[in-house]
């Protein structure tokens, strides 16, 4: 199973797949590192190396994309990490990749990537530039669960029970961990205020508690209507799976 570093690998490939606009994205361990927001030290290169293959096999249960009607496809199609010094004749025949890649003596390998285009596809109306914002993963999760819901309704103003944003992340609902699961949810919106992706936002409590609801304005800027010349298809049920099935579970 990937866990929390492996995801912010993950969302660091999105980023990257997007700025470089290739199928295949060709990059370095500091450049993943970057794009995914995480500190560089002496045991990252390895873990990194670790998150990749994990991410390698993983498979995600979809519904109804890509002409699919159910099944699973995986996270990345292909992975080649390619040595500096056992580079073969075809590696060391590439230009680009002896270039641009190898650029200096730091880099001691470079990795090509292929992303499951099903997968890029559902992704193709977030904004990974905002996703990298925020540090939070519930952050980024909620953020886009808010992203879905503002597409469908093209309403800045939008009312959800607590229940249903746990039930898609996933959290944990039992009586005994609704008001703690309340929390993680609220720091999230937090985060997503502070970064001014939403303008407001209220919980409005009720009895039982486990029927509070949250009622929040979004900032328009940072999320797309489905109004603007970004292709996108299907964006539906299967982005609940994406969530659910990759990411890491609240620990007790």
């Amino acid at each position: 199973n990937i866990n929390e570093f492996d995801e912010k690998i993950f969302y660091g490939l999105i980023r990257l797949y997007w700025e470089t606009r290739n199928e295949i994205v060709i990059t370095d361990y500091f450049e993943i590192l970057r794009s995914a927001r995480i500190a560089y030290n002496g045991a990252t290169f390895k873990r990194v190396t670790e998150g990749l293959q994990r991410l390698l096999k993983t498979n995600i249960e979809i519904n109804n994309i890509g002409g699919l009607k159910n099944g699973t496809v995986n996270l990345l199609t292909e992975l080649k990490i390619v040595e500096r010094d056992k580079t073969s004749e075809e590696d060391a025949k590439n230009e680009e990749v002896a270039a641009k890649f190898f650029r200096n003596s730091k880099i001691k390998r470079i990795v090509m990537i292929k992303l499951n285009p099903i997968i890029t596809e559902e992704l193709k109306r977030i904004d990974v530039e905002n996703l990298n914002i925020l540090k939070k993963l519930n952050s980024k999760k909620i953020y886009i669960l808010i992203q879905k819901w503002f597409e469908f309704n093209k309403n800045i103003v939008i009312e959800k029970k607590f229940a249903e944003i746990a039930a898609f992340l996933p959290f944990n609902w039992s009586k005994t961990s609704v008001s703690r699961t309340m929390k993680y949810i609220m720091e999230a919106f937090d985060e997503l205020k502070d970064n001014d992706m939403l303008r407001k936002y209220e919980n409005i409590r009720v009895k039982p508690n486990s029927e509070s609801i949250i009622k929040f304005q979004i900032n328009e800027k940072f999320f797309c209507s489905g109004e603007e010349d970004i292709e996108t298809k299907n964006y539906n049920e299967s982005l609940r799976k994406i969530i659910k099935e990759s990411s890491v579970f609240l620990k007790e």
